[in-house]
C-alpha cells in the first residue's frame, strides 16, 4: 500500500490542534493573538476523523482488491493498535486517583464502562475520566 506522509503529518497536526484547544480552554488565558486559532480546535477533531477514515479506507480497499482482506485480521490489528495505549493511559489515570487523588475513583459500573470503552453510550452515560 502506498504511504502518504503528508496525510499522516496533517493528521498529527489535527491532533495537536485539539490538544492546544484543550490547553487553551483550561489555561484561563483567553486573550491571545492566537485565540481565534485555538477557538477553532474542534475543526481538528473533524479533520482527524476524516483523514483517519480515508487512510483506513485505503487499507480496506487495497486489501479487498488483492483479495487479502479478512475481517478478523482487520479488527485484530485495530485492537492491537488502540487498546494497549488506551489501557496504559487508563492505568496511569487510575493509579493517579489512588495515590495522588486527582480524580475520584470510578464506581464499578464506570470502571467496567472504561475497560470496554463503553462510556457516553446508552443505557448509562458514564463520563470519561481522561
Amino acid at each position: 500500500m502506498k504511504f502518504f506522509p503528508a496525510l499522516h503529518t496533517l493528521r498529527g497536526f489535527a491532533a495537536i490542534w485539539v490538544l492546544l484547544f484543550h490547553v487553551w480552554i483550561y489555561s484561563g488565558s483567553k486573550n491571545s493573538f492566537l485565540s481565534p486559532f485555538f477557538n477553532m480546535g474542534w475543526v481538528g477533531v473533524h479533520l482527524f476523523y476524516i483523514l483517519s477514515a480515508f487512510l483506513l479506507g485505503l487499507i480496506y480497499f487495497k486489501q479487498k482488491q488483492n483479495q487479502k482482506w479478512n475481517i478478523k485480521t482487520f479488527y485484530k490489528k485495530r485492537f492491537l493498535r488502540i487498546f494497549p495505549a488506551y489501557y496504559f493511559q487508563l492505568t496511569i489515570i487510575l493509579v493517579s486517583t489512588v495515590f495522588i487523588g486527582i480524580y475520584q475513583f470510578p464506581n464499578l459500573q464506570a470502571l467496567v464502562a472504561h475497560v470496554f470503552i463503553f462510556f457516553n453510550l446508552p443505557p448509562s452515560f458514564t463520563h470519561p475520566i481522561n
